[in-house]
């Protein structure tokens, strides 16, 4: 019997290798890119012409099909097209069946037809040969065809592709008035905006998350896909709503989309002395700085809010935010940012409590034509990073850093590359007032039209940037003032002068420049490249694969569709060595630790280290097992007390068994959950079945999205049966625990006792284990 197989990327290699050999070929996806198409196109031809019956069936749904893409299906000779129309229902079907003489094979899974998702997409896939069950074979050949012949398939040709290509131009054209209406301060006083379709596809996915049950969302969508107008979208449906950001700008940006949205709605500032109708408004439009006072913040009542929204949420981790996030008791509240890079600190994740309900990385948004692609020149920096001193292992001593771009040999690359590379209208991103002014003083005498723009600088910000837009100026050198809230799209040139410290910050100032303009068909990014720390996070930003790091130089095939990527032969010579640095993985997780550590002042937590480090909770867990888990790292470290190392290496076998021990399902961690409910002094004793059956079936129904994952079994379905819990406990968590100190005897689940279990240390070890895995295990599988 052949093997499943389970592909997370380069689906359009097997897929391919079963058109050349398949006699039947039949999809079903619920849209369909020009560029996934380009990918089996010519497959699918050959197929053709050695007489292979061919079905698609694509689906309309949010109007993310391109028309050309069904044009070019079409145009493949003997292909039968049909264009599912949803009528507004969901429609997320993604399957690819063959069917050879001898055999056949079907793939199900999350993979459209785009060329992110058939290569370098985050994607599952199920390959199933068809003698693992040829009866599910062949109901999914006629689940196929149920649809594909049913009243809301409609046959393609060229004439009925042209109501459709119409309903996706109107929604096109609606996009631009968007874009404008989001860079014009003039209202729009009818009723004419609505959602793009990704504002379409975040919407579901936060009602979805609501109907779970949860109370807390974090949306991550690359600047330029109109965060602000989906959250006013998401606000029609809340009486009150609070939005919070950090810039006089950002909310009255704000204010103005939200009226854009609906002119009904009474909106208040709370800006220091601009502050007005605050208190009678239906949206309050609220500076974090006045807001997190705690006299102002306690004139509202902690529940006054039905919403509250927070823009640029990577910021929230910071004490204002804090005290605020604290404060409120929203129904609910949502989280927007365009990166919430573990790397830069902060435990934003947990704010949201881990649930982030849509995702659109920048890459994506290229390869979908919602942003431009980029063009990206990497030129060696010759300074010396390795020689400036570098505070709590993240940002660069200033003074030192400043000496180095202050001289003349610096500016001169930095103008060469730009001499070499720039397009029209370029922004230039500094580390420091002194270096913007020193770089835009260099380009004038050179004969450039350069401005530097920063919080201490002259020039009226608005004027500046019309005289960009008009062509009257080159380029502006920026502090920080471009990073978050001022959009310029005419922007198609981007020049890095200096080193990426944040992810969060690099990312946002990518952004800057490709956003979708008349006329512009690329943005370049000239990037000066040093030995500075991040360099293989940094690039691995720029690619398809969503990897935290690189392990070789990216070329473009790395990159989305029609961008491109280029270095001169220092910065090839340097990255080769860089990106293959020898630093191990548990090397880097050592000076992470440490980091966290410095930055909070103490031992962190398993929970904090987690949510707080710059990597994932897998690349943890996977280092830690060979050293015993997290507290196995700690002691490895030297970081535990010397009673603490001894307590460690008495119950270890207990501690790796409940970090380690497979988890299809939660049941394993409530079950030890409600063990340690029972305090410090019984948390170990022997748990009867018929103890733990009602808060079992009361954890599992205490949250909807608890219930929708794990709680789908008739068990839960009906109302609470002690015997039928009992036999639930007996028959899955007590019995797969049952291995190393646990076991199971007359129907109670037992650990094998050790003097230590006593001890208050091992019980908040133990919790801090469950907690973890019952905290991502929700999490994870929240997202799908």
């Amino acid at each position: 019997m052949s093997d499943l197989r389970l592909h997370t990327s380069n689906l359009g290699i097997p897929l391919q290798e079963h058109i050349d050999a398949a006699t039947e070929i039949y999809m079903v996806v619920a849209f369909a890119q020009v560029s996934g198409v380009k990918e089996l196109s010519a497959s699918l031809r050959k197929a053709s012409e050695r007489g292979a019956q061919i079905r698609i069936l694509v689906g309309d749904y949010l109007y993310l099909t391109d028309p050309d893409a069904l044009d070019m299906l079409f145009q493949i000779p003997n292909v039968e097209l049909r264009l599912y129309r949803s009528k507004g229902r969901s429609f997320h079907p993604k399957a690819y069946l063959f069917r050879t003489i001898e055999s056949g094979t079907f793939f199900v899974g999350s993979s459209n037809l785009s060329h992110s998702a058939l290569n370098h997409g985050v994607e599952w896939n199920v390959e199933i040969p068809s003698n693992v069950s040829e009866e599910v074979f062949e109901e999914s050949v006629a689940a196929f065809h149920e649809l594909f012949y049913s009243e809301y398939a409609q046959m393609m040709n060229p004439v009925s592709l042209q109501p459709y290509r119409e309903e996706y131009e109107a929604r096109k054209d609606r996009m631009k008035e968007w874009e404008v209406a989001e860079h014009s301060p003039v209202y729009i006083e009818d009723d004419s905006i609505t959602p793009t379709s990704v504002q379409d596809a975040a919407l579901l996915a936060l009602r979805e998350t609501m109907a779970e049950g949860r109370k807390k969302a974090m949306l991550v969508l690359a600047t330029g896909l109109g965060k602000t107008y989906l959250s006013a979208f998401f606000a029609r449906q809340f009486k009150h709503v609070l939005f919070v950001a950090h810039q006089r700008e950002l909310l009255l940006q704000a204010e103005k989309s939200f009226l854009n949205v609906a002119n009904d709605w009474k909106t208040g500032l709370l800006l220091g002395g601009e502050s007005r109708n605050q208190d009678t408004a239906d949206v309050v439009f609220a500076s974090i700085q006045t807001l997190a006072s705690k006299q102002r913040m306690e004139q509202y009542d902690p529940e006054q809010f039905d919403l509250i929204i927070v823009d640029e949420f990577h910021h929230s981790a910071a004490p204002s935010y804090r005290r605020v996030l604290d404060y409120f008791q929203p129904k609910f509240l949502l989280g927007l940012t365009a990166t919430p890079d573990r790397l830069d600190g902060g435990d934003v994740y947990a704010l949201c409590d881990d649930n982030v309900a849509f995702q659109m990385h920048f890459t994506e948004a290229i390869e979908e034509s919602f942003l431009t692609p980029f063009h990206y020149v990497g030129i060696y920096d010759e300074i010396d990073y390795s020689q400036i001193r570098l505070i709590n292992g993240r940002r660069y001593d200033q003074e030192e850093l400043l000496a180095e771009q202050l001289k003349e040999s610096v500016a001169e690359k930095i103008f060469k590359a730009w001499s070499e590379h720039h397009q029209s209208r370029a922004l230039g991103f500094c580390s420091s007032v002194i270096q913007a002014e020193y770089l835009a003083d260099y380009f004038r005498r050179q004969g450039v039209q350069a401005v530097a723009l920063h919080s201490q600088a002259e020039y009226d910000r608005t004027e500046v940037i019309a005289q960009l837009k008009q062509g009257q100026l080159d380029i502006i050198f920026a502090v920080n003032l471009f990073n978050e809230g001022v959009d310029i799209p005419e922007i198609d040139t981007l020049l890095f002068c200096r080193p990426t410290e944040s992810l969060t910050v690099f990312t946002q100032q990518i952004g800057r420049g490709l956003r979708l303009s008349k006329g512009k068909t690329h943005c370049t990014i000239i990037d000066l490249i040093g030995n500075y720390k991040n360099i293989d996070k940094k690039l691995a930003l720029l690619t398809t694969s969503r990897q935290d790091t690189v392990s070789s130089l990216p070329t473009t095939i790395d990159l989305p569709s029609s961008c491109t990527i280029e270095f001169d032969l220092q910065t090839v010579d340097l990255l080769k060595k860089m990106v293959t640095r020898s630093s191990t993985r548990q090397q880097l997780l050592e000076q992470n630790y440490f980091m966290v550590k410095e930055e909070m002042g103490r031992r962190p937590s398993y929970m904090e280290l987690i949510q707080r480090g710059e990597y994932s909770i897998d690349a943890y867990r996977s280092e830690w097992k060979k050293l015993g888990g997290f507290f196995g790292f700690l002691h490895k470290l030297g970081e535990l007390s010397e009673e603490e190392a001894i307590l460690y290496s008495d119950v270890k076998s207990l501690l790796v068994e409940v970090e380690y021990t497979s988890m299809t399902k939660s049941y394993k961690m409530i079950v030890l959950s409600i063990m340690l409910k029972r305090g410090e002094e019984n948390w170990y004793k022997p748990l009867k079945a018929s103890e733990a059956a009602l808060p079992f079936y009361d954890y599992i129904k205490k949250e909807p999205y608890r219930q929708q994952i794990d709680g789908k079994t008739k068990d839960f379905q009906q109302p609470f049966h002690q015997q039928r819990i009992e036999k639930l406990l007996l028959r899955m968590p007590f019995d797969k625990i049952a291995k190393g100190p646990f076991y199971v005897e007359d129907e109670t689940l037992h650990i094998e006792f050790n003097e230590s279990f006593r001890n208050l240390t091992v019980y908040e070890w133990v919790k801090q284990i469950v907690d973890v895995r019952l905290h991502y295990y929700f999490s994870r599988k929240a997202k799908g």
